[in-house]
């Protein structure tokens, strides 16, 4: 039996895993040939630098659906890694991502910008209503500043929302209905507030206003709770509430 020595991994192998004059086994001269390519490609690309992407947009423009499609099944398949590369891009390409949100924004009208805000909630509502509570609880002082700089330059709106308020509770408020024991109530919470050092505040257990319900502005419809809780419940929860809405909150 004849062996040789491969001049690239230096191993003895048999004559026939050579090839005809060749210093190397048949898959060291693979890998070299595989190699060169590689090399030779890069040094054509370095040349001709916008080649490969217009290819890429050219194959992409000429099979779009088929793309998106296949896009779509590997990420489906591979959730985490789609995330962490979508991550990784974003943060490589903050100005550039921003700039194209701009540039889309100011093709688009109010109207069909209103619409895809809406279309993307209601297909995303947990996940955007999840990240909204974390972002709102990592920055509360943030946003609270933010706020009351925007009420003082803009003093209207405030007067706005709170006369809206008050037309709401008038209209809420039967002909029957307590005044005193409203009064009392609302007392109460200054008193615990100044107390405890804690902001308290009124709160309607059903809504005054919101989507699903409208409650009434009397004593049985009033409890006091802690700023921070009354502001978290906002209008979006009350006693019976049922599971179909709760759902898609």
């Amino acid at each position: 039996m004849l062996v040789k020595q491969c001049a690239e991994c230096l191993e003895f192998k048999e004559t026939h895993e050579f090839g005809r004059a060749s210093p190397y086994c048949r898959s060291c001269a693979a890998s070299r040939r595989k190699a060169a390519r590689k090399a030779a490609t890069a040094r054509w690309l370095e040349r001709n630098p916008g080649y490969r992407t217009r290819k890429n947009q050219e194959f992409y423009a000429a099979n779009r659906d088929a793309e998106r499609v296949r896009a779509k099944t590997w990420r489906d398949r591979n959730p985490e890694k789609a995330a962490a590369t979508s991550a990784l891009w974003r943060a490589s390409h903050k100005e550039e991502r921003a700039a194209k949100i701009k540039e889309w924004r100011r093709r688009q009208s109010p109207e069909d910008r209103a619409k895809a805000r809406k279309l993307s909630y209601s297909e995303n509502r947990l996940r955007e209503n999840e990240q909204s509570r974390t972002y709102k609880a990592l920055h509360r002082q943030e946003l609270a500043a933010k706020r009351a700089l925007f009420l003082r330059l803009h003093p209207e709106y405030n007067r706005f929302a709170r006369s809206k308020r008050r037309a709401a509770e008038k209209l809420a408020m039967p002909s029957w209905a307590d005044q005193k024991a409203i009064q009392a109530i609302y007392a109460e919470a200054v008193r615990i507030s100044i107390a405890t050092g804690i902001p308290h505040h009124v709160d309607h257990i059903v809504p005054l206003q919101s989507q699903w319900v409208c409650g009434l502005h009397v004593p049985a419809n009033l409890q006091i709770l802690t700023a921070a809780a009354n502001q978290a419940k906002s209008n979006r929860h009350w006693p019976g509430m049922p599971d179909d809405i709760r759902r898609q909150i």
